[in-house]
């Protein structure tokens, strides 16, 4: 646009007026402001971006672990395998037994009355012992071998990781649980 208006003044500067002719006034042209460099200007400091990330469902701790868990699985699959004669006395023969629990061999034993069976069963369950002490005989021989006296099969197992048993999966214990219902599901089929 300057330069229309520098041309305009370059043309009209040409022309004489003439008698009679209308005064040309004269065209004022806007000076040139000097030019300035802009100020260094600091960017403006960013605060940190916060990224939240995306809430995902806690998972639950107990799933699998509950009673209804437990209630809704299917034990006792295979067979309890009799391994070895560890003991015969007048009144039962100890053997050494496995079975199957959750793809685990778990290891125990079984005291038979003598005599003609079927025998009621019992499970002679230990309570917690760390497995770095424990001796199966000589924990719980003492409650086996009465109940076999008195004419009941007893079978008492060692838990995952306790004796021979392989160790496993057993949070909150209740692998242990699990170890005791697949033994029941079998003796069912004695």
């Amino acid at each position: 646009m300057a330069r229309f208006y520098l041309v305009l003044a370059i043309f009209l500067a040409g022309c004489t007026a003439t008698q009679g002719a209308m005064p040309v006034q004269s065209l004022r042209i806007p000076a040139a402001t000097p030019f300035s460099a802009p100020a260094a200007v600091e960017p403006p400091t960013l605060a940190p971006r916060v990224v939240f990330p995306t809430p995902t469902p806690t998972p639950d701790p107990y799933a699998g672990l509950t009673i209804d868990d437990l209630a809704e699985r299917t034990y006792g699959e295979g067979e309890i395998q009799t391994l070895d004669v560890l003991q015969v006395t007048a009144a039962f023969t100890r053997t050494l037994v496995s079975y199957e629990s959750d793809g685990l061999t778990v290891f125990g034993f079984m005291n038979v009355p003598a005599g003609q069976g079927p025998f009621p069963v019992v499970l002679v369950n230990h309570g917690y012992v760390e497995p770095s002490v424990y001796r199966t005989l000589t924990y719980t021989t003492r409650y086996a071998d009465a109940l076999a006296r008195a004419g009941f099969l007893a079978i008492h197992p060692n838990y995952r990781g306790y004796g021979l048993s392989e160790d496993g999966p057993n949070e909150f214990r209740v692998g242990f649980t699990v170890d005791v219902l697949n033994l029941a599901g079998l003796v069912r089929r004695l």
